[in-house]
């Protein structure tokens, strides 16, 4: 059970970064990983939840970043809960989390933290710990201090 639940996630948290939902190979992969019920505990309260959230989600990331990869470093699970720590790499190529946020054609290299919940087979929580502070000075949106590399 214990490495089932590491596969299963490793293949939600693969297809959220980089795969194409809309591409005819992908036809039910969202079906098959997200349960009904799902609930992304980062989202916005008014994003929608379940299958509809995850592919909310994974499209508003493709839009944002291109030659998005991840590299899981660590995979550990425990009953119904598996964590991932992975490098997340990609480039900045739209507009993501606020309005007037500009584009920079950017690339960057940030860790995250994934947790996830296993119910019946399928991803039904998650919970997430991101670099977006990083993610941010590498793409020259956050300045700090007297950081030249910034903007």
């Amino acid at each position: 059970m214990i490495e089932t639940n590491k596969r299963l996630a490793l293949r939600w948290l693969e297809a959220i970064w980089t795969a194409d939902l809309d591409a005819p190979a992908a036809a039910g992969v969202v079906e098959q990983l997200v349960h009904p019920d799902f609930h992304n505990h980062e989202a916005a309260a008014d994003r929608p939840g379940g299958p509809d959230g995850f592919r909310e989600v994974a499209g508003r990331l493709r839009r944002a970043f291109a030659e998005l990869r991840i590299e899981p470093l660590d995979v550990i699970a425990e009953a119904d809960k598996v964590v991932i720590r992975a490098r997340v790499n990609g480039r900045q190529v739209g507009a993501f989390a606020f309005a007037g946020v500009p584009v920079t054609g950017r690339e960057f290299s940030v860790e995250h933290t994934h947790i996830v919940r296993i119910l019946d087979g399928k991803v039904v929580e998650h919970w997430a710990n991101r670099d977006d502070a990083g993610m941010l000075r590498q793409l020259g949106l956050l300045r700090v201090g007297g950081d030249s590399k910034a903007a």
